[in-house]
């Protein structure tokens, strides 16, 4: 898989469309490019994945969690 820069994708990406590359900014992979028939579907979460997330409230003063902040 080829490897870009971030600016060299702004500046041709017509060039990349449809090819699998890497994409990097300050020398670290940020992203991929690929072609749709390469990419999967994302799957649908379980229902008990989901539900742990359910029993947490936000905290309208602190904007976090009321189980992390400490507020009642």
């Amino acid at each position: 898989m080829k490897t870009i820069n971030i600016r060299e994708l702004r500046e041709n990406l017509k060039d990349y469309i449809g090819k699998e590359v890497a994409i990097t900014k300050h020398e670290k992979i940020v992203a991929y490019l690929m072609p749709p028939e390469k990419v999967q579907e994302p799957k649908e979460p379980k229902k008990e994945d989901v539900s742990r997330f359910n029993r947490f409230e936000a905290c309208p003063k602190h904007g976090g969690f009321k189980q992390t902040c400490g507020c009642k």
